[in-house]
């Protein structure tokens, strides 16, 4: 219920889209829930959220300037060839085309081994860092006591980072300074666990903590009496026998 007193999510007529509560939870526990636009990249969404302060402004702003001068004195160094083009003699003088030569058709070479189900695709936002720091959407309804984090792009948008992910009125994220290579091992204390490693130690067919499948919804209560296969009609003859029946 606190979760769902704390959710302040709204729907932006303005904009057309959703305004959600996001819980940030930095490596020293500390928590921040802040509105944010699903439209906009988490990158953008913890920048506000968590805003630098004056000195760390001035700072990016001197490593930029640094960085602006350095690109300059590179560009300068690479003197354009004023020499004019001479065009040789076989660009200058076009050749007829043999009627005897066959010019390749770009249409008919085709590579039969190589599909476009074949080809990789690549992801677009890679997972990386962003001021020191990786992002990670806790996965709830879990069957073990370490959260369960799934590793976010800092360039993905809110919408495409919870897009067929489950939360708990709004999502959470962590922020940790931990890479995901990091966090991929195999000890039992670890703090945090990765999706990836939680989903290999399950058994196949487990459901998850606080979820329950139809065959368990008709399992019977302890102490209970199954009276799914008991005549009706019977029942009410006895009942209406001991009714009836003067004292």
């Amino acid at each position: 219920m606190s979760r769902n007193k704390a959710n302040a999510s709204k729907w932006m007529p303005k904009n057309k889209c959703l305004n959600w509560s996001v819980e940030w939870i930095a490596s020293d526990g500390e928590k921040r829930i802040r509105l944010c636009l699903e439209s906009s990249t988490l990158a953008e969404a913890y920048d506000r959220s968590f805003p630098l302060s004056k000195e760390e402004r001035e700072q990016k702003k001197k490593d930029q300037e640094s960085k602006s001068e350095e690109v300059d004195v590179n560009s300068s160094e690479q003197l354009p060839d004023t020499r004019d083009p001479t065009p040789s003699t076989a660009e200058a003088t076009p050749q007829e085309t043999p009627k005897e030569a066959v010019l390749p058709n770009p249409e008919s070479e085709t590579r039969p081994d190589i599909t476009p189900q074949d080809q990789p695709t690549q992801s677009t936002d890679k997972i990386t860092s962003h001021r020191n720091l990786y992002f990670y959407l806790h996965r709830p309804r879990t069957s073990t006591k370490q959260p369960v984090l799934v590793p976010l792009s800092p360039t993905a948008t809110l919408t495409s980072a919870l897009r067929d992910r489950t939360v708990l009125e709004f999502p959470t994220i962590y922020i940790l300074s931990d890479s995901p290579d990091a966090l991929s091992s195999e000890e039992e204390n670890a703090k945090f666990l990765l999706e990836k490693d939680y989903l290999r130690m399950q058994p196949q067919g487990e459901t998850e903590s606080g979820e329950t499948s139809e065959a368990d919804g008709e399992q019977l209560a302890p102490g209970s009496v199954d009276i799914s296969n008991v005549d009706e009609k019977r029942v009410l003859e006895v009942l209406q026998k001991d009714l009836l029946e003067p004292v």
